[in-house]
């Protein structure tokens, strides 16, 4: 094996170059495929291609608000009633 660092040659059966102390790495000597790139009758940024999503607007933030007020509501309630118990009203 081939140091990548120092370019010194190692044993196979090494983690470490003998010669500068790098940690050996295997690196494959093949070419990677390259990836075919997308066929131009449909690309993937044509909208008509895509599914068609449907408008929610700001409904799923008026229902978060909702529900936390609600939920406020009935904490500042909750609050109410235990201090009417400690104060023994």
């Amino acid at each position: 094996m081939i140091c990548n660092w120092c370019g010194e040659e190692t044993p196979d059966e090494s983690q470490f170059c003998e010669q500068c102390g790098a940690k050996l790495e295997i690196i494959p000597d093949f070419d990677v495929p390259s990836i075919e790139a997308p066929s131009e009758e449909a690309p993937l940024t044509d909208p008509a291609s895509r599914p068609e999503q449907p408008d929610l607007g700001r409904k799923p933030i008026a229902v978060i608000a909702v529900i936390s007020a609600l939920f406020g509501i009935a904490v500042a309630l909750l609050l109410v009633v235990v201090v009417i118990r400690l104060l023994g009203l």
